[in-house]
């Protein structure tokens, strides 16, 4: 009897061993990220036309499912210059489409930010809208300069919106932490 004890106590500790010294972190969902936290205020700050905490002070705008939206999402806009949304990619039982994915999007173009690609589906005149897909989710990134402080002209569609934004949009990224 005492051998079996003995054996068992050392195959727990065998058992323990393996995850010794390791950072056990629960995978996070789409939902636990606070998409207000992803913005600096002194970034949006940046693109507005004064400084006043009361234009760039971030406001959420969540959505449930209702019969109207077939996804969840959540997000949050500073003022009429970025706004950023987590929408689930997982649509209803009644949608005639399943899951959201890249090639559904209307897409101008692609581009590498920070080694994840996002599609780029507006690009004119300073605006730039990017979405990044992760295993659940989308991010979707609005981006709208005052206009005296776009470096491009209102009518310009290539790629220099999304390009002058880049530094931006991968500080956002790195925020998220999703897979």
């Amino acid at each position: 009897m005492k051998r079996i004890v003995s054996g068992v106590g050392i195959l727990m500790v065998g058992l323990a061993l393996p995850g010794c010294g390791k950072d056990v972190v629960a995978e996070r969902g789409w939902r636990d990220v606070d998409p207000c936290s992803l913005v600096d205020v002194a970034q949006v700050e940046a693109m507005s036309y004064n400084s006043s905490g009361d234009v760039t002070a971030p406001q959420r705008v969540d959505r449930t499912k209702t019969a109207a939206a077939d996804v969840d999402s959540i997000g949050c806009r500073w003022g009429d210059y970025v706004t950023v949304s987590l929408i689930d990619r997982n649509y209803g039982s009644g949608s005639p489409v399943s899951r959201m994915e890249p090639g559904m999007l209307p897409s101008v173009r692609t581009m590498d930010v920070g080694g994840k690609s996002a599609v780029v589906t507006e690009e004119k005149g300073g605006i730039c809208n990017v979405s990044v897909f992760y295993s659940d989710a989308r991010l979707s990134v609005t981006i709208a300069p005052a206009t005296s402080k776009r470096a491009v002209e209102l009518d310009d569609t290539s790629t220099a919106s999304c390009d002058a934004q880049q530094t931006l949009i991968k500080s956002i990224l790195d925020r998220v932490k999703l897979s």
